[in-house]
This record gives C-alpha cells, structure tokens and sequence, in this order.
C-alpha cells in the first residue's frame, strides 16, 4: 500500500527553500522539445504527408508519406508506389528500388535506363532520406542523372530534393 501525505511546512529554512526551488527549477528545464526523430514520422496509422515545393505543372502529386515498411511516393490521387524501406539511423531511412503500385497510369518511364549505365534496377539502395528537422526532409538520390531525366521528362519533381512537412 502506498501512502502518500502532504503538509504545509511552516518551518522551511532559507537553506532548504533554495534547494526546493532549484530542484524545481532543473525540472522545468528539461522539458525542453526534443527533436524529432525519422521514425516519430513512419507509421501505418498516422499519415504524415510530405511534399516539394513546386508549381505542380503538370498536376502530379507527388506527395511521401512513410510507413512502418514502406515510404508511399503518391504520384496522384489513383497512383502510389510502395517502396520497401528500412531505418538506418534515428534520422535517416532508406528507400529501396522494390515496390509495389496501385496505379491506374502507365509509369513505365520508371523501368528505363534513358539511356544511362547507372540507374536503379530491383533492391537497389536508391535514396536516402535524412530528417533534417521537424519539418524539412533532405533527399540523396544513389542515381541522381536518372532522376534528373526523370523529372525533366515529367516536367514535375517526381523525384524531389527537399520535402516539406505539409500536416
């Protein structure tokens, strides 16, 4: 059984005062906010939505949203690709050239080399994401002429850089 008692302690002394109101003071200062971390963003319940910042010149999407094993690339609203993915640090994921769709468009673009040596084939490592802060994701694409000739064919940033909290 545990008891708890509370009194109003009249007899206090400065010496203990101070100490009761530094301990107190120690207390408010580790409620501090504390950074986020990639996986506070991957869940199958919750869905945060990322986003480039662009003119949407040709009405995709492009939206991410991360999940407990995949990162969702929302091309448009009846389009998404299921890339696997995995953690590689309290900041960090990767993206994996393995995915699944759901998509009622023709994205084929995707399967071609465009003429490059170096593009992703299946379980490719082909991007990693890094949570820069709580609203600010970097992206490092591992073929970045590809996906440069990709959003070039596009006209749209399929493949952002930069992606912003958008909830």
């Amino acid at each position: 059984m545990l008891l708890f008692s509370c009194c109003n302690n009249k007899n206090i002394t400065d010496a203990e005062d101070k100490t009761i109101s530094i301990k107190q003071n120690s207390v408010v200062s580790q409620n501090k906010p504390v950074k986020k971390k990639m996986r506070d963003y991957m869940s199958d319940q919750n869905h945060v939505h990322w986003s480039p910042k662009h003119s949407g010149t040709t009405g995709l999407l492009c939206e991410v949203t991360f999940h407990e094993d995949f990162i969702l690339l929302w091309i448009h609203g009846q389009c998404i690709y299921y890339f696997f993915t995995y953690k590689t640090g309290d900041y960090t994921a990767d993206l994996l050239w393995s995915y699944k769709t759901d998509c009622i468009s023709d994205m084929e673009i995707l399967e071609k080399s465009h003429g490059f040596k170096k593009y992703p084939k299946h379980r490719d490592v082909f991007a990693t994401y890094t949570l820069i802060n709580d609203t600010i994701i970097n992206i490092d694409y591992k073929f970045p002429e590809w996906t440069n000739k990709i959003n070039e064919i596009e006209k749209d940033s399929l493949f952002p850089k930069i992606l912003y909290l958008l909830n």
